[in-house]
């Protein structure tokens, strides 16, 4: 492994920091970045202090940063993920469980990791009108990660159906074409002007 993967990532971090007071002036209420991590910052030793470095010289608040991790980010080693994951939560960034559903799914492990955010898988929301197993299974990821304490994120949602069903469903937010492509910066910036 050459380390670029790291490079590249504190660069995206600097950029986003950066960039924070123009994305929040974009909303009343703020605004909040998701960041993904890949399994391989994961295990790179220098990860939750590069992070902490890069917020201490911007003027972003970790409060507005939430961290996306697949669950092939801890999978290797369970405890070392847990322990950086809870670093970051100490800081006061969030963390999101991305793409649940779509992998291996167990629910073992959700008791363990310091996450905020369920983020259900895509590929779960296909056909959920139709498909009566999709549905349950909907339904008790969503029951599950409120008892836990979690917000449950719907992604992928690309018709006004699929986004009725979630809402009357509890999930508590709702991702997806539906509503925006992404945009660069600056078309964000003119199009709220």
């Amino acid at each position: 492994m050459t380390g670029e993967i790291n490079r590249i990532t504190n660069w995206i971090y600097k950029e986003v920091c950066s960039k924070w007071s123009d994305l929040n002036s974009l909303s009343k209420d703020g605004v909040s970045v998701s960041i993904n991590v890949s399994p391989a910052q994961i295990k790179y030793s220098d990860f939750v202090k590069d992070i902490k470095e890069i917020i201490k010289h911007s003027e972003m608040s970790p409060e507005k940063i939430i961290i996306e991790i697949t669950e092939s980010s801890f999978m290797e080693n369970f405890n070392v993920a847990v322990k950086k994951l809870n670093e970051l939560k100490e800081l006061g960034i969030r963390i999101a469980l991305d793409d649940f559903g779509s992998g291996y799914s167990s629910f073992n492990y959700l008791g363990e990791l310091p996450l905020d955010i369920m983020k259900i898988d895509k590929q779960l929301i296909d056909n959920i009108i139709d498909n009566k197993e999709k549905a349950i299974l909907l339904g008790t990821i969503t029951e599950l990660s409120h008892k836990l304490g979690l917000k449950v994120v719907g992604e992928g949602v690309e018709t006004k159906e699929q986004y009725e069903y979630l809402k009357k469903n509890n999930c508590d937010y709702i991702q997806g074409y539906y509503f925006y492509k992404p945009k660069r910066l600056e078309e964000l910036i003119k199009s709220k002007r």
